[in-house]
């Protein structure tokens, strides 16, 4: 059994009246997570989207100052995942994102497995979840650290 985790990071500067996309591309079956969190500019918001190969919108956010979806690709190909900054008329915003992505190199089904290998996936998807949300406690900290200062 083999289970590969990739999970990329980045901050980006989204400029006003302007929108940023970035590309993933996902095997039909993978796990996937998106983390977003708003840390400096204006009212800290921002329109977010992600849009599965065909363009169809998976999941939205309007005017947030963070979200989090998880979701298992429903198909293999190229997923958008897109910060918009158009409703503001000055400020930039930065925003930092967390993509994570679970495949596996074996096809074998959680049911086929021994009770070891069933508990090792489950630990590394606890230990994954983890990781994630202590990112996203990061960036409230520096969220606040920020408002402090």
């Amino acid at each position: 059994l083999g289970v590969l985790c990739l999970v990329q990071s980045l901050t980006v500067k989204v400029e006003p009246k302007t929108e940023e996309c970035f590309r993933e591309d996902v095997k039909s079956g993978s796990p996937m997570t998106m983390i977003f969190q708003v840390t400096a500019g204006g009212q800290l918001d921002i329109d977010a989207a992600v849009y599965d190969p065909r363009g169809q919108v998976v999941q939205s956010w309007n005017k947030a100052t963070d979200g989090r979806h998880h979701w298992t690709a429903g198909m293999t190909g190229n997923y958008k995942i897109c910060f918009s900054n158009t409703m503001a008329r000055w400020t930039p915003k930065w925003v930092s994102f967390y993509i994570t992505k679970t495949e596996s190199s074996n096809s074998a089904k959680l049911e086929h497995l021994d009770p070891i290998e069933k508990t090792i996936v489950h630990l590394t998807q606890g230990l994954t979840d983890l990781q994630e949300e202590q990112r996203q406690l990061r960036a409230v900290e520096k969220l606040h650290r920020d408002t402090i200062e």
